[in-house]
């Protein structure tokens, strides 16, 4: 997301606002410039609960029990936008969706655990980096926030996938394009978007916060009435949080020039649509 700049000493018209925003050089603010305008192209939301219920699967997912700031904006959001038709996500399941591995039954607790092993080994040589986590925005079924940087969140969930598909060959992994975000709420009726598109512009100016990206986590994920439960079944770590002393943790804006640099060749940066459906 990058560090906001503070508001215009003169009020300015919401359209004025994103149109700076969108020209503006930074370009976190221009990423969540871009999704709250798709979202306000939405015209009718839908029920995210009206849909085929997925079976209990393993996922690899990013965590967030402990991250305060995170769960302070999620929690201002929330009492922001109240409406009844949004089934919130409690702060302290707050997660971000990297990948599939297995659904529940399909594979067993020896694979699952090669999976793990694979991993580890493979998360060993990522160092810990940080992201912004803020710009809200949707789909016609889910509100939530965009990330930046993607380079490094997109390069994690390679070596993840290249671990599962390294011990399990058949891993149904997901096919479409990764957009990362992080979830707040789904929506669990066929409504007019009108007043969800307000809420969310009133929100639009927040500030993103900056979160520590440590560990990955092997869940097991299952989807019950109107809202999903997640087991951690295992953590990984990634670099330099072990504990040793000493090692130098990349900040925001070097992880997205190291990975930038490290990876132009196989990742360009996109402003996407957030695949929360």
């Amino acid at each position: 997301m990058g560090r906001h700049h503070p508001p215009p000493d003169r009020p300015r018209g919401r359209d004025t606002w994103a149109a700076s925003v969108m020209n503006d050089t930074d370009p976190a603010r221009s990423a969540a410039a871009a999704e709250l305008d798709r979202f306000r192209g939405i015209r009718q939301l839908h029920n995210h609960w009206a849909r085929k219920a997925t079976k209990p699967s393993y996922y690899w997912y990013l965590t967030f029990e402990d991250r305060t700031q995170l769960h302070a904006l999620a929690e201002r959001c929330r009492d922001a936008i109240r409406l009844a038709y949004y089934d919130f996500i409690p702060t302290t399941g707050l997660h971000m969706t990297l990948d599939r591995i297995a659904v529940d039954g399909d594979v067993t607790s020896e694979v699952l655990q090669a999976v793990a092993s694979a991993a580890a080994h493979a998360c060993s040589d990522i160092p810990a980096f940080e992201i912004n986590i803020g710009g809200i925005g949707g789909t016609p079924g889910a509100i939530g926030f965009s990330t930046y940087p993607s380079e490094p969140l997109q390069h994690l969930r390679d070596t993840l996938r290249g671990a599962t598909l390294s011990t399990y060959p058949d891993a149904p992994v997901r096919a479409q394009d990764f957009h990362p975000h992080v979830a707040i709420a789904y929506c669990n009726a066929n409504v007019d978007a009108a007043a969800a598109v307000a809420a969310v512009e009133r929100l639009s100016r927040l500030s993103a916060v900056t979160v520590l990206i440590s560990h990955v986590a092997l869940v097991l994920l299952e989807q019950q009435p109107r809202a999903y439960t997640w087991q951690e079944i295992e953590r990984i770590q990634l670099r330099y949080c072990s504990g040793a002393v000493g090692q130098p943790l990349p900040r925001l804006d070097d992880a997205y020039h190291i990975f930038r640099a490290a990876h132009t060749h196989r990742y360009t940066h996109r402003i996407m649509h957030m695949d929360m459906e």
